[in-house]
């Protein structure tokens, strides 16, 4: 093979690799191997200093598909919204919340959704 269709060789690989990482996100690499547990957010969390920040900290009951409880704990940097519904990506290994995001109440899995109404 040719020195230049090495290089272009070489360079399309590149190039595809690129696109692929590209279209992976943090998140999903961040979440692999974490269970999803599913939290209604009625309470401020508890407000702490960091030293340069503030930051707060929730501890909630969160429940899975099949309506089963974890106690989840984790902080963000600003207060969450009343009322609103998260789904929480926790690795029991670790004992973390790695990540959450805001969910509509319609997208919480049907067991979890009654086991938050109680």
């Amino acid at each position: 093979m040719s020195e230049m269709k090495k290089r272009l060789l070489v360079l399309a690989s590149l190039v595809i690799v690129m696109a692929m990482m590209a279209g992976c996100s943090t998140t999903s690499i961040q979440t692999i191997g974490s269970e999803k547990y599913y939290v209604h957010i009625t309470e401020d969390g508890e407000e702490y200093e960091t030293g340069y920040e503030a930051r707060y900290e929730y501890n909630v009951d969160g429940y899975d598909q099949d309506g089963n409880t974890q106690t989840l704990s984790f902080t963000t940097g600003h207060l969450l919204k009343h009322d609103a519904y998260l789904r929480v990506f926790y690795k029991k290994k670790k004992d973390e919340v790695v990540y959450y995001e805001e969910v509509e109440k319609d997208n919480v899995p049907e067991k979890a959704l009654s086991e938050i109404e109680k």
